[in-house]
């Protein structure tokens, strides 16, 4: 069995069957190049340094690939320092509240 865009193959059937696809109007060929082009930019030496750098926390933390709980990596406002801790999925991708750049955008808080 063949998707739209790709080979035959244990590849992800939907692949390029996205939705966004056909809403943005993309050509099979264009398809074609974004996949290129994302494949490119996941073999970059950042790219791959940072999915190593977050398996090995989740493996700190005792995750597993299809854990309902997911490695949520915070920035302390005290004193800036880095640490990951233990999260629900839903409430790490859904979650703007704890990250540096949301807090700075909200500004300061004045306190009385």
């Amino acid at each position: 069995m063949a998707n739209k865009v790709g080979k035959i193959g244990k590849q992800n059937r939907n692949a390029g069957t996205h939705p966004s696809y056909e809403k943005r109007g993309m050509t099979k060929d264009q398809i074609l190049r974004k996949r290129k082009k994302d494949t490119e930019y996941g073999k970059k030496k950042s790219s791959i340094r940072y999915r190593g750098e977050h398996e090995k926390k989740r493996k700190e933390l005792g995750l597993k690939v299809n854990d309902k709980i997911d490695a949520s990596k915070q920035v302390s406002v005290k004193n800036g320092k880095v640490f990951w801790k233990k999260e629900s999925r839903s409430k790490n991708r859904g979650s703007n509240s704890s990250s540096p750049g949301d807090r700075r955008a909200r500004g300061k808080k004045n306190k009385k």
